[in-house]
């Protein structure tokens, strides 16, 4: 028997460089800053490329960002030669991509696209978002090196850039949009959301709810120790129903703990657990979520 997902998500990190405002990383994140082995990485996506299905793809993500990862350039060569049924993606805030990130991505044409997370440009915005005066122009230098090498390969990289319209900052946004708009081949300008019910004040909840699409088509997140979580707003495992250091991902979906989850949102009560209480993915409007996009 196989399970199919709709993506999986790869904690392959839970370093990172930066210290978004938007972000519980550097406040409400309660685990060591760590790695995942190489050995668990390759077990995770052999058994999933032999067993299962996804829709789309294996995104490296959860508390950390991709360049901050040292394996990184060894765990896409291994998929683009062990797994190529199985697509990466990968978003990163650039402030810290290597040029040979970029140099070994294009040449050997390890992803389908990749995704740019950039949230200020100024060194006033990129104080008051990152804490930090020149990561903005050190993203951009980044962000540009990138297209210009894409660019001069051939464009083998689809590339995607997003931001957020965080409040007074209409101003930021269109700063980026008037550098990158016409550069890249996507971008999407989103609200923040407000990570489960950790940071209400992103986004507000709404009286009309409806059940965990999370636990009705998987999107199951395995984090940098191997733990699974149901969704990637689950920052501190609290919701883990298992283990792939020891346990098959078939093992996991058969046992008692996902099986409870699933039923409590059939019976309209998966926000009787904390992590769940006012998940504003639990909406049921989300109408104004994606302010502006360009395919």
């Amino acid at each position: 028997m196989s399970l199919h997902f709709r993506w999986v998500g790869i904690e392959t990190t839970t370093h990172c460089n930066s210290s978004c405002v938007v972000c519980p990383h550097d406040t409400l994140f309660r685990h060591p800053l760590t790695t995942m082995p190489l050995e668990l990485f390759i077990k995770i996506l052999r058994e999933i490329a032999t067993h299962h299905s996804i829709d789309e793809h294996i995104r490296f993500g959860g508390m950390g960002d991709p360049s901050c990862d040292s394996l990184l350039l060894e765990r896409l060569r291994f998929m683009q030669q062990e797994t190529p049924n199985l697509s990466p993606h990968i978003a990163s805030n650039m402030a810290s991509w290597k040029k040979r990130h970029t140099e070994a991505v294009v040449t050997e044409r390890l992803l389908p696209a990749m995704r740019f997370s950039l949230l200020a440009l100024t060194p006033e915005a990129s104080q008051r978002v990152y804490h930090r005066a020149d990561q903005g122009e050190d993203a951009r230098r980044a962000i540009e090196y990138f297209l210009e090498r894409n660019a001069a390969c051939g464009q083998p990289i689809r590339t995607e850039l997003y931001t957020l319209l965080l409040e007074n900052d209409t101003d930021e946004v269109e700063r980026i949009k008037a550098v990158f708009w016409d550069k890249v081949d996507a971008m999407e300008v989103w609200k923040p959301h407000s990570w489960s019910n950790l940071l209400p004040h992103l986004r507000p909840t709404q009286g009309q709810r409806r059940s965990c699409g999370k636990l009705i088509n998987p999107e199951p997140v395995i984090c940098v120790n191997g733990d699974v979580c149901p969704c990637s707003m689950d920052i501190n495992r609290e919701l883990a129903f298992g283990n792939m250091n020891h346990q098959t991902l078939q093992e996991i979906y058969d046992g008692q703990p996902w099986k409870r989850l699933v039923s409590l949102n059939q019976q309209g009560e998966i926000e009787t657990i904390p992590t769940c209480t006012g998940c504003t993915f639990l909406n049921a409007d989300s109408e104004g979520v994606l302010i502006e996009q360009k395919h």
